[in-house]
């Protein structure tokens, strides 16, 4: 079967569309600018008969100009200043809930402070249970459960 340049571009403009919706899912604010760059290729591809070869180099290329010129830049205006403490040390004591289950010496996810983290523990901890945050490295946060008094 061979491919349209409506179908190749859709099919750009797809991936493109995936990967800027991961960027919700997973943290760091890189992936966007690869969906990005599969919507300059998609563009390209509708707007001119491209090699499967160009598009590759198109797609590189625009990955990387967009991650070394406009990442710093968007990093700074969606996250902002913050003021005295980072966000870091302000998770530090503050009670949440585990929403993923963790395993001994294994991740899971917490809920607090209005997101989700990755989170560990010494212990296996079930979800619901109501933990608290001892220490937070650039990855995850290391809890301790909630013990009753």
């Amino acid at each position: 079967m061979e491919w349209t340049a409506q179908q190749i571009a859709l099919t750009w403009f797809l991936l493109g569309a995936v990967l800027l919706f991961s960027e919700f899912l997973l943290p760091g604010f890189i992936v966007i600018f690869f969906g990005v760059a599969a919507w300059l290729v998609a563009l390209a591809v509708w707007a001119f008969d491209i090699s499967f070869d160009i598009q590759i180099l198109i797609f590189i290329v625009a990955s990387i100009v967009s991650i070394l010129t406009l990442r710093r830049y968007f990093k700074r205006t969606f996250k902002g200043e913050t003021v005295g403490m980072d966000s870091a040390d302000r998770r530090i004591g503050q009670h949440a809930e585990v929403v993923e289950a963790i395993p001994a010496k294994g991740t899971g996810r917490i809920k607090g402070l209005g997101s989700t983290w990755p989170a560990i523990a010494d212990e296996p901890i079930a979800t619901g249970t109501p933990v608290v945050v001892v220490s937070v490295d650039e990855s995850s946060a290391t809890i301790i459960k909630v013990r009753e008094i």
